[in-house]
């Protein structure tokens, strides 16, 4: 019987050996997919990606939309700030600077525009919409701008103004 047990015992010993071989390889495995599983979820967000274009019609709705969405207060060119409007490349502008702005005043101003062309008042949207042109109006008023891009405009706020209501002024 112990010549039996024996070369038993040797195939236990191997099955055993390679059974552990096996977890041990599982558990690397999962523990780096585990690790860039956590490294996507912790990396910042990827910048907003705009193409640059040479067409004055999309660089002139670019600069629009940055005067109305406030960017040139996060912007670093002096021009920028000086004049209270977008000045300078609106790429770059939109490249470092779009994040800022929440996804409810940006699905407001996408809201307000389809209304301001179907020539309806987007004041009289509800639910959801409604909520989405309130972030939007929230975040103009936050830097003393009119309620939405169409209204009257009142004077414009001067940039450290503008910056000690947002907070950014040092």
């Amino acid at each position: 019987m112990t010549t039996t047990t024996k070369p038993a015992a040797m195939a236990n010993a191997k099955t055993n050996a390679a059974l552990d071989e096996l977890y041990d390889g599982l558990v690397r495995v999962t523990r780096t997919a585990i690790d860039q599983l956590e490294r996507k979820l912790n990396a910042p967000p990827p910048p907003v990606t705009v193409p640059f274009s040479d067409d004055p019609d999309v660089c002139a709705a670019r600069r629009w939309l940055s005067d109305h969405y406030a960017l040139w207060l996060f912007c670093d060119n002096a021009a920028c700030l000086r004049a209270c409007r977008c000045r300078g490349r609106h790429v770059a502008c939109y490249r470092f600077t779009m994040d800022r702005v929440p996804d409810d005043a940006i699905a407001g101003m996408r809201l307000c525009l389809d209304a301001h062309v179907a020539g309806e008042d987007p004041l009289k949207l509800r639910g959801e919409q409604r909520r989405a042109i309130d972030a939007l109006i929230a975040w103009r008023r936050r830097f003393g701008l009119t309620p939405l891009p169409w209204s009257v405009a009142p004077a414009k706020p001067r940039p450290h103004q503008a910056r000690a209501a947002h907070g950014t002024d040092s």
